[in-house]
């Protein structure tokens, strides 16, 4: 592999920035794996999904720690995510990786765009005090904020599934965690915003750690790389997570993931042409 200490460096960095906010890094890590490390996208999916396997650990055991996984939306969404990365595995084994890419481009595009605007607007809302992801102080008057943005209504669980099929499906197909769509979707669901990086960390952990085991079982990835670059991944989300809490107030971190998303799709748009050339 080539550039291995720069890899490192960029795995580390976006590491943590993934950790922090719930997304899984896949958007990051292929791009710098293609890129940097001159590796086919055969090659770079699989290894860019043991870091997230590292990312989502690291992120859900404090995550955990801290009370901010939402189980009910984790139980809803993540068996249809897990059922679309069987799909998703498939596709990136006989479809040209040039369709793919050109999807997850516009599906990220849009993604960062909507978050933006939502993080504007709860902006907005947070100032005027009418806004449910406010956050209280204590850690119960959190969990009972959060709990009030639940999916209730058949449309929002309908939009949940269908959202969380699509993400698992991209998930094994182009090497992202899942994250980057879930978290947004939550958001978008009413969940506050470091619930939604929580409990988007656990989905990513599943989803994951079913990817890895499909391409380890298929001999698509080396277990002793990918165990290194596991615990790099686990090494940045601590540091991430650790820095997370200063952007308490939840539109920070939401602009934050905006940003992320956006910076996400350049970087695969990057890749794209690298690969085509």
């Amino acid at each position: 592999m080539h550039n291995l200490v720069i890899i490192v460096f960029l795995v580390l960095l976006f590491a943590s920035l993934a950790g922090s906010t719930g997304i899984g890094g896949g958007g990051f890590f292929t791009p710098v794996l293609l890129i940097v490390g001159i590796l086919t996208p055969h090659e770079a999916i699989p290894l860019s999904k043991a870091i997230i396997l590292g990312v989502a650990t690291g992120a859900v055991l404090l995550n955990i720690r801290n009370k901010k996984v939402m189980y009910k939306f984790a139980f809803l969404m993540e068996p249809f995510t897990i059922a679309g990365t069987l799909i998703g595995v498939q596709l990136n084994m006989f479809l040209p990786g040039t369709i793919l890419l050109v999807l997850l481009v516009l599906v990220l595009s849009l993604t960062g765009l909507k978050t933006l605007y939502s993080a504007k607007e709860k902006r907005h809302h947070i100032l005027n005090g009418d806004d449910c992801s406010q956050v209280p102080e204590s850690s119960a008057e959190t969990q009972k904020s959060a709990a009030t943005c639940e999916p209730k209504s058949f449309r929002q669980k309908c939009l949940g599934i269908v959202g969380a099929l699509c993400a698992g499906i991209l998930a094994g197909s182009v090497g992202i965690g899942g994250g980057l769509l879930k978290v947004p979707l939550m958001l978008e669901l009413g969940l506050a915003a470091e619930f939604a990086a929580g409990t988007g960390s656990l989905m990513v952990l599943f989803t994951s750690l079913s990817t890895v085991t499909q391409f380890v079982i298929f001999q698509r990835l080396g277990l002793l790389v990918a165990l290194g670059f596991f615990m790099i991944g686990f090494l940045g989300s601590l540091i991430g997570s650790y820095c997370s809490r200063f952007l308490s107030e939840g539109y920070k971190l939401q602009i934050v993931l905006a940003g992320l998303i956006l910076l996400s799709t350049g970087m695969i748009s990057m890749q794209w042409v690298f690969v085509a050339a």
